[in-house]
């Protein structure tokens, strides 16, 4: 009796760790250059900005999964001139350095490279209105590695106006890139933006977006 008491014990903390160590926090540093209409007159503008990050596992190889916007520049009027990314690891405080390896702004998706390690599914299961969803993110940047700030909610369904789809979960600054996940715990869609008018309205690439823009 004692033994199963201590295998369940040990595959509890097993699991725990994984759920930890899947999630991250992304810190991006930029030093842009910000020149005049005339181009006579520049200056150097340095950008920070974090979001949340997930580690997935896809045919075999590792990423960490975010939104377009927190990898890029969206000001098209500076031009970069050094961007470094670093993600702090949950539950183990590890930081890793990883490199950009997949963007696509219209999805608002990124795929970065990733050290092996505790990592998400992507679902096999297409999500319906009304399915219960999580997200775990670090709003405003707020990380520490022993917290993990879960957040409960249910998917909407496509909106097919702005071809994004919608889910009743909260979210702020610091959030995009979180990845909304099934009662299994895979992985359906990130998080990209929050409604104006009702800020528990959140807006990500819909399942069959975020499927086809993982790597073939």
């Amino acid at each position: 009796m004692r033994q199963l008491v201590l295998l369940s014990t040990l595959i509890s903390c097993i699991k725990n760790d994984s759920y930890f160590q899947s999630n991250g926090i992304l810190y991006k540093e930029e030093i842009l250059l910000s020149c005049n209409d005339n181009g006579y007159k520049c200056e150097l503008v340095g950008s920070t900005m974090s979001g949340t990050a997930s580690r997935v596992k896809w045919k075999d190889r590792y990423y960490w999964l975010t939104a377009a916007h927190v990898c890029q520049n969206f000001m098209p009027n500076l031009l970069p001139l050094n961007t470094s990314i670093k993600i702090i690891v949950a539950g183990s405080n590890v930081e890793e350095n990883p490199s950009i390896l997949k963007v696509d702004t219209t999805k608002d998706l990124c795929l970065l490279s990733a050290n092996e390690g505790p990592y998400k599914e992507l679902s096999r299961r297409h999500p319906k209105p009304g399915d219960k969803i999580s997200i775990i993110a670090y709003p405003s940047g707020v990380f520490d590695p022993d917290m993990l700030p879960v957040y409960d909610g249910r998917w909407n369904g496509e909106f097919k106006q702005e071809n994004k789809c919608m889910f009743t979960v909260p979210v702020t600054g610091g959030s995009s890139g979180a990845a909304v996940t099934d009662n299994y715990g895979d992985v359906i869609s990130v998080i990209s933006s929050v409604s104006r008018e009702f800020n528990h309205m959140s807006i990500g690439p819909c399942y069959d977006d975020l499927v086809s823009f993982m790597p073939i």
